[in-house]
């Protein structure tokens, strides 16, 4: 038998586990704006989990060496939760004074590296983490199908929604 205090913690293990970079966009200019009537660059987390997840505490950077360039705030859930095969965009246009979910940091245009963090038993661990090659005006980067291994562009973005 498992102890309770194990059990919680693989549960929580596996819960971060199951949410992913999912999509991005560096170069976005007539495809989605943000609710600051701008069209910044985005980066869209996918829950593939059966499970809601709250990423409030979790990290997002653009920087190996920074992992914690930007904590996303906790005691807004109704900001910070991913419902089970839910969607959720977080604007790179470093603007965090529009919303937790403005990041502090934009993309680079021509590649680089996005990762996502959290905290396990007092340790910074990367949950899911790309390095993206130079992307074009309106196209985006994501998985195909949602959550999956294959990465492919697409033509018709799809931030927030199923990847088509």
């Amino acid at each position: 038998m498992i102890p309770f205090v194990l059990m919680i913690a693989f549960f929580a293990h596996n819960l971060h586990g199951q949410v992913v970079i999912n999509e991005i966009m560096a170069n976005n200019k007539t495809i989605i704006q943000s609710n600051t009537g701008k069209y910044s660059d985005w980066i869209e987390l996918y829950n593939k989990g059966s499970e809601p997840v709250n990423i409030a505490g979790w990290m997002v950077s653009d920087s190996p060496e920074k992992p914690s360039r930007y904590v996303i705030p906790s005691g807004m859930s109704d900001s910070t939760v991913i419902a089970p095969n839910g969607f959720m965009v977080l604007w790179a246009d470093g603007n965090t004074s529009a919303g937790i979910r403005h990041l502090p940091f934009k993309l680079n245009k021509k590649g680089e590296f996005i990762a996502i963090y959290s905290l396990q038993q007092g340790k910074t661990v990367c949950v899911d983490s790309i390095r993206y090659k130079a992307m074009k005006q309106d196209i985006s980067f994501g998985r195909k199908p949602d959550g999956g291994k294959n990465w492919v562009d697409f033509k018709k973005p799809t931030p927030g929604t199923k990847n088509l």
